[in-house]
């Protein structure tokens, strides 16, 4: 009975965390970070680099399991990856001087899929993260302990046109 309970809570948790994320939500919160000047530019980077990869027909393994993640705080944008099974996501960015990790675990106790965020400059925070319909995307917001709010965004077709794969 534990087990079924388990498996339907965890399935809530993925249908309800499922909404429609359009690329312009993406790109407003992985460029918002860039100077004005440059925003037009990353937008249409992003955008592009989604739309190539929704019409991509077969994934390489690993695709929907793994892959880029950003966090957008205040003018600093942290890029690394991302691991996720069903019920668990693990990332690791860095911005040049700072590095945050976060997770979330559904087996470890975890009801929502909000992440706990620790940095190496001793900040801390969480993000709520909303996957896109194929749940192979998603964006999230991230609240800092210390008031500060950012955005997260993670995914081959979301971030993928900010990273080397991108390029």
């Amino acid at each position: 009975m534990n087990r079924i309970s388990l498996l339907a809570g965890a399935a809530a948790l993925v249908a309800g965390g499922c909404t429609t994320v359009e690329p312009i939500d993406y790109a407003r919160a992985l460029c918002d970070p860039f100077p004005r000047d440059e925003f037009s530019a990353c937008a249409s980077r992003v955008i592009d680099h989604y739309r190539a990869m929704a019409i991509e027909p077969d994934l390489p393994f690993g695709y929907s399991t793994a892959g880029p993640f950003a966090l957008a705080v205040g003018d600093a944008l942290y890029l690394g990856s991302y691991h996720s099974d069903p019920f668990a996501l693990y990332f690791r960015a860095e911005d040049g001087a700072n590095a945050c990790r976060g997770a979330y675990d559904a087996f470890a106790g975890s009801r929502s899929p909000v992440l706990e965020i620790h940095c190496d400059d001793g900040s801390r925070g969480a993000g709520e993260l909303v996957l896109d319909r194929k749940g192979r995307n998603g964006v999230g917001d991230v609240e800092f302990d210390d008031g500060r709010r950012g955005r997260l965004v993670f995914g081959h077709g979301a971030v993928g046109g900010l990273t080397d794969e991108g390029r």
